[in-house]
């Protein structure tokens, strides 16, 4: 009850709203699933499908930098993975390092800017005759290579 009711429609062409309207009738089918995801391991190949769909950034794009890529699931695969990441949630803080900033609700990719900072600090105030190295990675190329795959 939590996703966003206009939410775009899956492959199925069903939005939240139609689960939270009709949840009298359809959601022992929905729980059932859900239950038997997380019980067996298995589900109906069907509700992975999903829908790739680039919407452009600007009035004429010419490259997939100029594009959006979402993904269209269907409600019972995102009830599926909500379920998973509330579980995540939990040991998450564990698993992941406190100097991850990306991804992260409360973090910032700006935060970033501070550590840098400080890295430079260091290194101009260094008397070590080795020097040091800033590596930067541009992401963003690494992440439009992946996407022509």
């Amino acid at each position: 009850m939590s996703m966003k009711s206009y939410k775009a429609p899956g492959p199925d062409g069903f939005q939240p709203i139609f689960f939270k309207m009709f949840w009298k009738d359809v959601g022992d089918d929905v729980w059932n699933s859900v239950k038997q995801a997380f019980s067996s391991g298995t589900f109906d190949p069907s509700i992975t499908e999903i829908l790739v769909v680039m919407i452009q950034k600007g009035d004429n794009p010419s490259s997939f930098k100029d594009c959006r890529t979402i993904s269209l699931c269907n409600v019972v695969y995102k009830l599926i993975s909500k379920v998973l990441v509330n579980i995540l949630h939990l040991i998450l803080s564990r698993i992941v390092s406190p100097l991850q900033s990306s991804f992260i609700p409360g973090r910032s990719t700006k935060d970033n800017v501070i550590v840098l900072q400080e890295m430079i600090h260091h290194l101009r105030k260094k008397k070590s005759k080795k020097g040091g190295l800033i590596l930067k990675l541009d992401l963003e190329k690494a992440y439009n290579r992946l996407v022509r795959l």
